[in-house]
């Protein structure tokens, strides 16, 4: 199963949700003289694993599965380490550094959309990703 979870106005994570379903047998009733099980019940546990898929824009994906671009220029951005005469150009979007009424704001070009962010809006898009991508099992280090 796949969750699209919001971040941004329209930047959205995906994650995809594994379920196992695991049954345990519990004992309820121990026959402590006799170290026996009197009674048992089966008891059934639902394991999620999640794993993150892509990042994206309405339906445009910015990362497929390698998040740390696109959340390291947004950081780099936050910290003023951008060159503000170069074009980043990146797999599935290009990005630049522009000046409106004296305020920078990160450009974001994907299929000739773009999206402007503030530093404010990247802080948030940000400390959202990483909340939810602690909690995912990183999928590039699967079969590593």
């Amino acid at each position: 199963m796949i969750k699209k979870i919001h971040l941004y106005k329209n930047i959205y994570f995906e994650i995809a949700i594994e379920e196992e379903i695991i049954t345990k047998t519990m004992p309820l009733n121990l026959e402590s003289n006799q170290r026996r099980v009197d009674k048992l019940e089966l008891v059934r546990e639902i394991k999620r694993t999640y794993f993150g898929t892509d990042l994206k824009y309405k339906d445009k994906s910015l990362t497929e599965t390698d998040f740390a671009i696109f959340i390291e220029l947004l950081n780099a951005f936050i910290s003023n380490q951008l060159d503000h005469k170069k074009v980043y150009e990146l797999p599935f979007f290009r990005a630049k550094v522009v000046f409106k009424d004296k305020f920078a704001y990160l450009e974001i070009t994907v299929e000739n959309e773009k999206i402007y962010l503030e530093k404010y809006e990247c802080r948030i898009i940000t400390s959202k990703f990483n909340k939810l991508y602690s909690k995912c099992q990183p999928i590039e280090l699967i079969g590593y």
